[in-house]
């Protein structure tokens, strides 16, 4: 039987089980509207995902998928791609929130647009609770003239993909633990356009345990970035990334040093 929902609302999660089922009970009034695809990327914290499973069995708009270990949040977004089908895919992390009037502007310009590559939100960000800063995306700045020479403005949480021209992209790239966004939406915009949607914002939450705001692990990703990508990227992008390394190394070795402290201590 073919789906005739347009949009599927794709989560890879990790350790964070009780959002889930608040997000699940909160649309289910779409149900009829949406799909909801969860995937478990190899959590520790089984209780409430047996809980999300239990759910998602309740509730058939909602399916869950469980990974036999932790592959990454690209790896996982990538399995649960494979299992939507829907036209549009909205991928969102595991703590973030988007009102259902959000939900419903977005399904009625969907509805409306059905040529549409992408869709651009506009993001709150949260930390501790308290409100950062929101911003409010612009065409040009994500262009692909543009996004070579600096980074998008917002991130993949406030980005609805044509599911097929995501897949034809190759996705997201599993090698990368850290500057997925800024990855995947500089090889996007190489082939096709983001459009605006002047919605209530998506309400991003930073969580600086989280292994995407972990110093070394940036820096890496970075370079693996700029390797890749050498050939995209304009000089002033390269640029600031060689500055950037070069202000990082005194610090890499100052935390080598420590490292090596505490176990001659220990």
């Amino acid at each position: 039987m073919k789906n005739v929902k347009s949009l599927s609302i794709l989560i890879p999660s990790y350790n964070r089980g009780l959002q889930l089922i608040r997000l699940i009970n909160k649309f289910n009034f779409l149900k009829e509207k949406i799909d909801i695809i969860i995937v478990n990327d190899g959590s520790n914290h089984s209780m409430f995902y047996k809980k999300v499973n239990l759910l998602c069995k309740k509730h058939s708009f909602a399916k869950y998928f469980e990974l036999n270990k932790n592959y990454g949040q690209s790896y996982a977004t990538n399995y649960g791609l494979s299992k939507v089908l829907t036209k549009f895919v909205w991928l969102l992390d595991d703590d973030d929130q988007i009102s259902k009037n959000t939900l419903m502007k977005i399904l009625y310009i969907l509805k409306t647009n059905p040529n549409i590559n992408a869709l651009l939100l506009p993001m709150s960000i949260f930390l501790g609770g308290k409100k950062i800063k929101t911003i409010y995306p612009k065409y040009k700045d994500h262009l692909y003239e543009n996004l070579r020479n600096k980074a998008q403005t917002v991130n993949t949480s406030c980005s609805i993909f044509n599911k097929n021209k995501l897949i034809k992209i190759g996705g997201l790239d599993p090698k990368l633990m850290g500057g997925t966004d800024t990855d995947i939406f500089l090889r996007f915009s190489k082939k096709f356009t983001f459009r605006i949607a002047h919605v209530y914002p998506v309400r991003v939450n930073v969580d600086k345990s989280n292994k995407t705001y972990n110093f070394l692990l940036q820096q890496k990703s970075k370079i693996y970035f700029i390797k890749k990508n050498w050939k995209i990227i304009s000089f002033k992008r390269k640029l600031y990334y060689l500055c950037s390394f070069i202000m990082f190394f005194p610090l890499l070795i100052k935390f080598q040093l420590i490292i090596k402290q505490l176990k001659n201590n220990g």
